[in-house]
């Protein structure tokens, strides 16, 4: 699993009470996302939650190259 901090700015899709709900992320030390080449992850790390995006996991390699994003280790 890859980890990556934001660094720009970067929309995700998430259902929340049975609704699509997009939300615009920005940089933020109490968050990173994760993935597994096929799903994407926003994980609090206040409380270690992990939420299941909707959005198509290629969004990793779009943020990667407009550095909106960096990957981890």
């Amino acid at each position: 699993m890859k980890k990556y901090v934001i660094t720009g700015k970067i929309v995700l899709s998430f259902i929340l009470e049975d609704e699509q709900r997009d939300f615009l992320l920005s940089p933020d030390d109490d968050q990173y996302l994760e993935s597994n080449g096929t799903t994407v992850w926003l994980v609090t790390i206040k409380d270690g939650i992990k939420y299941e995006s909707i959005t198509t996991a290629n969004v990793i390699d779009v943020a990667l190259e407009r550095n909106d994003i960096k990957e981890v280790e």
